[in-house]
């Protein structure tokens, strides 16, 4: 996981407004050789999504939306599902291969969103976990604390 605590207020990975459209460049070396596919993901602390001006995202990001045809890029409309907690991960995407120790992927990225204002931070993660994975754990869990709910109610009504 890459989350930019290590970068001087120098670099070109620190933004101080948003939309600035500075490009930033990660790199990482694997230790160890890893079964894809990787995942990989973008994670947000602290920071909760509000979009009740959806309306007029045409008008902030009139690159990617357009007021008639809607919205064209998959990676913001994947940013737009509102997340229920101010820290969350949304993948970015899939890569297909093994990794082989040693290997050095490099990540070029287009800074637009800054977050250090309101003390939020990103990360960029890499993994070899589906979100499918964790998603049946949290479904598993939900549906326990769902039966503990209900015996709970139906302990208190007797």
């Amino acid at each position: 996981m890459y989350d930019g605590s290590e970068i001087d207020e120098s670099s070109s990975c620190v933004i101080t407004e948003g939309n600035s459209g500075s490009t930033c460049e990660i790199s990482f070396t694997f230790d160890e050789d890893v079964t894809g596919p990787m995942y990989v993901y973008y994670e947000i602390h602290k920071f909760y999504q509000n979009h009740r001006t959806v309306q007029y995202l045409y008008e902030t990001y009139d690159d990617i939306i357009s007021p008639i045809k809607g919205v064209t890029d998959e990676h913001f409309i994947n940013w737009m599902t509102t997340a229920g907690l101010p820290r969350f991960r949304k993948l970015y995407g899939k890569i297909d291969q093994d990794i082989t120790a040693g290997t050095t992927w490099t990540f070029n990225m287009t800074l637009n969103f800054e977050v250090r204002s309101y003390g939020a931070s990103k990360s960029l993660v890499l993994t070899n976990l589906a979100s499918d994975d964790i998603s049946v754990s949290r479904r598993a869990m939900k549906g326990l604390g769902f039966l503990l709910a209900l015996y709970l109610v139906a302990k208190a009504s007797y």
